[in-house]
């Protein structure tokens, strides 16, 4: 029900197709000029991923959360990113705090304003350095459970939302 463009290279053309497939949702791109490489091809891959991994660790782009409500348009629904979880790497561990502090304070945010958080990563990325990488997923888990006894904060797929919102229930 539910789409990941790969390498997030979304395109208008393709709503279509995936109406017509019957998905109701797919994962759009943050909002910041640097998530979007199709549109400023002239500027360098390299300045787009040094801006994203600064983003990972400084809030340089917001939270990147947005209120449902915007999102209702049309089927299939725009569930746009709010952060991917980097995996851990040891020549970035002494920033690893400032990436879990940007990760809370965003779900925090969201919490606080019941907006959507959306946050994912690749499974296989957790392969390597599985100890440091599940630690890290932990203290997110925790302090998602805190948001959610403290402001209602849910966790739900995008399948699920798009059911809910499809269904006037979000």
């Amino acid at each position: 029900k539910s789409l990941v463009f790969p390498r997030n290279q979304f395109n208008e053309k393709y709503l279509k197709v995936i109406f017509d497939l019957g998905l109701t949702s797919y994962r759009g791109n943050q909002k910041s000029w640097y998530y979007n490489t199709t549109k400023n091809s002239f500027i360098p891959r390299i300045f787009y991923r040094v801006a994203r991994l600064i983003d990972d660790y400084i809030n340089f782009s917001g939270h990147n959360t947005y209120p449902i409500y915007k999102q209702i348009k049309k089927v299939p629904f725009n569930l746009p990113a709010s952060k991917f979880l980097r995996p851990y790497s040891p020549k970035l561990k002494l920033f690893n705090s400032l990436r879990l502090i940007r990760i809370k304070r965003s779900m925090t945010y969201a919490a606080k304003n019941k907006e959507v958080y959306h946050l994912w990563w690749h499974p296989h990325n957790f392969g390597m350095n599985q100890n440091e990488n599940f630690k890290f997923l932990k203290e997110i888990l925790i302090h998602y459970q805190f948001l959610n006894k403290k402001y209602s904060f849910e966790s739900i797929t995008m399948s699920n939302l798009a059911d809910g919102m499809l269904n006037h229930k979000i």
